[in-house]
């Protein structure tokens, strides 16, 4: 695999990651959308800073799903 095929190898998994994000948050009931095109402040916003907490649940549920 060339250096090329892995750096896109992390870029759709970043993205498949992110869409699954937005997509758990949105049944969560959650308002959020992606951010612009390299925002230091991250991918996603979470428009209802009370919202947060839940999110990072969420967040932390698939990430013990993933590395259990």
């Amino acid at each position: 695999m060339s250096v090329e095929d892995k750096i896109i190898a992390k870029l759709i998994l970043h993205r498949d990651i992110k869409e699954l994000m937005i997509e758990k948050l949105r049944q969560a009931e959650i308002p959020c959308h992606e951010t612009e095109f390299n925002d230091s402040n991250g991918d996603i916003l979470i428009e209802n800073p009370n919202d947060i907490a839940k999110a990072q649940k969420i967040i932390q549920d698939l990430q013990q799903k993933a590395n259990p």
